[in-house]
């Protein structure tokens, strides 16, 4: 079964995930081999047509409530395209409110996909202030009224897109 895990992210937390991901993936199913999978970051790669993979897994890092531009644009350029396929959403988001987590999905991805994934996912965020400049520093001071480093990855939330993408996909199975 060939997955592709397509993602866009500048600090380098969306890579983090897509990478667990990736690994879960092959370590829960029996189907699906490191030679299956492969992890594009939208940001730096041309995105791939979905048309030779089974399972898609695509999202991003939001900035300032917006999903990152280039998966926005893989999602609009593709969308008949995985809405034929096995599809997961996930966010890389420090949003934990429910309210304002649905208001963030619903912002990032279109309604179509939305209904269509099989699983939609926030595997949580980090901020590390030594990788923004000072204006971006003063911003996520003011947000987050912290100056400390932030993180709220959530592996478990790993596990849980990957369980939700196996399960009716029928690719769950002995551990390789």
């Amino acid at each position: 079964m060939k997955v592709l895990i397509a993602y866009g992210g500048k600090h380098g937390s969306t890579k983090e995930m897509a990478g667990k991901i990736a690994s879960e993936l092959e370590s829960v199913s029996a189907q699906i081999s490191p030679e299956d999978v492969d992890l594009i970051d939208l940001r730096t790669q041309k995105a791939p047509d979905p048309d030779g993979y089974d399972m898609v897994i695509a999202g991003g890092a939001v900035y300032m409530g917006s999903l990152y531009k280039s998966v926005r644009g893989f999602l609009e350029k593709y969308r008949v395209k995985l809405l034929e396929r096995r599809l997961g959403l996930f966010l890389t988001c420090l949003t934990e409110d429910e309210g304002e987590l649905e208001q963030t999905f619903a912002k990032s991805f279109p309604a179509d996909l939305r209904e269509h994934a099989a699983a939609e996912v926030n595997l949580g965020g980090r901020i590390v202030f030594s990788n923004h400049n000072r204006i971006s520093r003063g911003m996520l001071k003011k947000v987050t009224g912290s100056e400390e480093d932030i993180d709220k990855l959530n592996p478990e939330q790993v596990q849980h897109i990957v369980h939700l993408m196996t399960e009716e996909a029928g690719t769950t199975g002995e551990a390789k």
